[in-house]
């Protein structure tokens, strides 16, 4: 568990600027190497890696921002319907891409939550590469691959970054058109 004040201070202020109503707990482990969420739990957990060498000048809260924007948009959830896709239809190439896909545009959802809380492109981008693993340092990784790291800091330096929004209404909204193409194709049938 960590007992920092200053990290402490930044998670409190990430989850602050997102709306949540729960605390989430912080602690370091040897096993990660960059920020994780854990979200299997009644409240989340980040893990942050055993050192954090070479993570000078990295804004913590907009870290911290970004991997709770995972678990306020639920995408453990949806992670887990897609891996369950794969799953039962391994054969199915659309699975795959749709795993991928998915995973890809979970992390440019939680970008966009970390801009709109204030942080500006070419600080959070900043950030980002900042996090970049350098040869002899334990530092932290931004991504899972550099060429997904660089269309997310291209993405996130253009002028053209929508508003997240996730709230009742567009749910209701999604799951009426779901419902509404459902019942379509049953009585075309």
């Amino acid at each position: 568990v960590v007992a920092d004040g200053a990290i402490d201070e930044g998670l409190a202020a990430a989850a602050k600027g997102l709306g949540l109503h729960v605390a989430p707990a912080l602690a370091r482990s040897a096993e990660v190497r960059c920020p994780v969420i854990w979200c299997w739990g009644r409240r989340p957990l980040l893990l942050l890696p055993a050192e954090e060498a070479g993570a000078e000048g990295v804004d913590r809260v907009a870290v911290f921002r970004h991997e709770l924007a995972h678990w306020r948009r639920r995408d453990h959830l949806s992670t887990l319907a897609a891996e369950l896709l794969v799953a039962l239809l391994p054969w199915h190439p659309l699975a795959w891409v749709v795993r991928a896909r998915l995973g890809r545009l979970a992390e440019l959802a939680c970008d966009d939550w970390v801009l709109a809380g204030g942080t500006s492109a070419s600080d959070y981008a900043a950030t980002l590469l900042g996090l970049i693993p350098q040869p002899h340092s334990p530092a932290l990784a931004a991504a899972s691959g550099r060429s997904g790291l660089r269309h997310r800091i291209i993405r996130i330096l253009s002028d053209h970054l929508p508003q997240p929004a996730a709230g009742p209404r567009w749910t209701a909204a999604a799951c009426l058109t779901m419902l509404l193409a459902a019942s379509i194709a049953a009585l075309a049938q």
